[in-house]
């Protein structure tokens, strides 16, 4: 019997330490657990040149593919794999990779726009908002 994946959503600001708490999170649970960054679903835009990619509004939640990511992690619930893209952040747009994520125990997902979209954000099992990370000497 295959287990049903723990969805971990983690958001936050730019540079909050978002992808810390989920490297620490993942290195916890290591071959248990596995990351999706909600940014590998900028859309892609390879109808614009490279110039009009870079206008656009990457902090906005038009410029993210929600819809695959809902329908990857449907897939993950339901056992199984998904292909992740992979976006190529100098050229502002999807490269032609994926990334191949199998079902694990635990999926954690990190991105600034996690919680904007209900049916997202009602996916998560956990869903933690880092406001900043603050180190301690």
């Amino acid at each position: 019997m295959k287990q049903t994946p723990l969805f971990v959503g983690i958001a936050g600001g730019t540079g909050s330490g978002k992808t810390t708490v989920s490297c620490k999170i993942s290195s916890f649970f290591k071959d248990s657990c596995e990351i999706i960054a909600h940014d590998s679903y900028y859309r892609d835009r390879s109808d614009l040149t490279f110039n009009k990619r870079k206008e656009i509004n990457y902090d906005h939640p038009d410029s993210l593919e929600i819809s695959l990511l809902i329908c990857h992690l449907k897939e993950l619930k339901k056992g199984k794999k998904v292909k992740i893209p992979t976006y190529d952040f100098s050229q502002h747009n999807r490269s032609k990779e994926v990334v191949i994520i199998q079902p694990k125990k635990i999926i954690i997902v990190d991105g600034i726009l996690l919680f904007e979209n209900e049916i997202l954000r009602n996916l998560m099992d956990i869903k933690l908002f880092i406001d900043r990370m603050q180190t301690f000497a």
